[in-house]
């Protein structure tokens, strides 16, 4: 009786343990930072993301203000298109949008992850520049493991 005990309380240990948890933890601190951020306006938000760099990348006061003004119009940039993206959902009512808005739309992206590229290698020494092209590549990595499956199939 005490062994059946013994392993009814280790299975159901076991059991719970390996539940996984990556879809609870945290969910409600990442929510509250991301509507957080979502509320800040873009000089707010440029302004924090340079001081992020300038801890990481270790850049002198010319190449903080640089990037500054690149983050600001990086920002004002990301508002915009999030308004006009509401503005569309709105009046399409949950329309695909065309294969070719859907092309165009990314080429507009990458042609300004390509300038936003060059723009930070002018700015950047090389060795600040390898760095920040290394915790790219990590965030990208990282968002990319939080989304849902669903969407990463896609």
């Amino acid at each position: 009786m005490r062994q059946l005990l013994i392993m009814v309380l280790i299975l159901s240990t076991l059991s719970l343990t390996a539940q996984d948890r990556r879809g609870h933890h945290g969910k409600r601190g990442d929510h509250a930072k991301g509507q957080f951020l979502k509320d800040l306006s873009p000089e707010e938000s440029a302004n924090l993301r340079t001081k992020h760099m300038a801890l990481d990348l270790n850049l002198t006061d010319a190449q903080q203000r640089e990037i500054y003004n690149l983050n600001l119009k990086q920002a004002e940039n990301r508002i915009a298109k999030q308004e006009e993206r509401e503005e569309k959902r709105a009046d399409s009512k949950n329309e695909k949008p065309s294969k070719e808005d859907a092309l165009k739309r990314m080429n507009e992206r990458l042609d300004r992850k390509i300038a936003h590229k060059k723009d930070m290698q002018r700015i950047l020494n090389e060795d600040q520049f390898q760095k920040w092209e290394r915790s790219n590549k990590r965030s990208h990595q990282k968002r990319k493991m939080k989304r849902p499956r669903s969407r990463r199939s896609r």
